[in-house]
């Protein structure tokens, strides 16, 4: 539910999608072959790791008992709000996050290899009996939050 559990809901979060990523990028493949369901999972974990530092954003939340961490009030009065260049953040945030999950056979299966083989006698055939998965092998672990930069207090990501 927006602005109680997400920044941002199921159909908005689609639209960016669509007019920021081509049919040809991962994110958009991974994207669009997600359920509904698991879509929305991902923005609100997304919006959760947002929201579980306050202390990290500039300013005050607007109200006491507002669930979400924005909008904010800064001591000038200026009311921040979570607005669109945050909201593709929050996208590239939970798509790459996904992404990071992935093994390495789940991303060649979303850039569109059908099969390979290793040389060394071992193939995959994706779509088929013999498909094979090494959650092992995780890729893609930067994310990138410069997006973010302009609202926090300071800048320091913990790892």
């Amino acid at each position: 539910v927006v602005n109680v559990n997400s920044f941002i809901g199921l159909d908005e979060a689609n639209e960016i999608v669509n007019s920021h990523y081509t049919s040809l990028d991962n994110e958009y493949k991974l994207w669009t072959e997600l359920s509904d369901s698991d879509k929305t999972v991902l923005l609100i974990r997304g919006t959760n790791l947002l929201n579980s530092n306050r202390f990290l954003w500039r300013g005050q939340r607007v109200s006491s008992d507002q669930p979400l961490t924005f909008p904010r009030k800064l001591k000038n009065g200026k009311v921040i709000e979570f607005d669109s260049t945050m909201k593709i953040g929050l996208m590239e945030l939970v798509i790459k996050r996904q992404m990071a999950k992935s093994s390495d056979l789940d991303m060649l299966k979303l850039s569109g290899v059908t099969s390979f083989s290793d040389g060394g006698g071992m193939s995959v055939k994706f779509g088929g009996v013999t498909e094979a998965k090494n959650g092992e092998n995780f890729i893609g672990s930067e994310i990138p939050l410069d997006v973010f930069n302009t609202y926090f207090k300071v800048y320091t990501m913990l790892v």
